[in-house]
C-alpha cells in the first residue's frame, strides 16, 4: 500500500507499507459469556470442530501461503529481533518470556525448529 508521508520535510512524499487487513465478526467469545456453559459435551464439541478444521486444511495448498510473512506464527520467534521497541521494560519482559515458553513449551511439540508442520500450530 502506497501511503503519503506527513511532515519531515524530505524528498520522499510516500513510502510503500504492508497492511494486514482484519474483519470483525460481531458476537461474544465463549470463554467470557455468561450465556455459554462449558459442559463436557461443549468443549468436546468445540474440539471436534477443531479437529475436523484441522483435517481439511492438511491437503490444503495455495501459492500465496508459501510467503513469509512476519505475521505468520511459524515465525513467531522472528519477533525477538524487534521486542526491543517495547518501551516499557515490564512489557517487554513479557514479550520476552512468551518467546522464550514458545520455543521450550510449543516448538518441542509442533514439529520444532520454528517451522510450520503440516498443520502448522492450531
Amino acid at each position: 500500500l502506497e501511503l503519503p508521508l506527513t511532515g519531515g520535510g524530505g524528498a520522499e512524499t510516500h513510502r510503500r507499507h504492508a497492511v494486514r487487513v482484519l474483519t470483525w465478526v460481531h458476537g461474544e467469545i465463549a470463554e467470557q459469556s455468561s450465556r455459554v456453559v462449558h459442559t463436557p459435551a461443549f468443549m468436546r464439541s468445540i474440539g471436534a470442530f477443531i479437529g475436523h478444521v484441522s483435517t481439511a486444511l492438511e491437503s490444503f495448498h495455495h501459492v500465496g501461503a508459501e510467503r513469509w510473512h512476519l505475521w505468520d506464527n511459524a515465525n513467531v520467534l522472528s519477533v525477538r529481533q524487534l521486542a526491543h521497541a517495547v518501551d516499557d521494560l515490564a512489557n517487554r519482559a513479557t514479550v520476552e518470556q512468551v518467546l522464550s515458553d514458545f520455543e521450550t513449551k510449543v516448538l518441542p511439540v509442533a514439529g520444532g525448529g520454528g517451522q510450520k508442520g503440516k498443520s502448522g500450530y492450531l
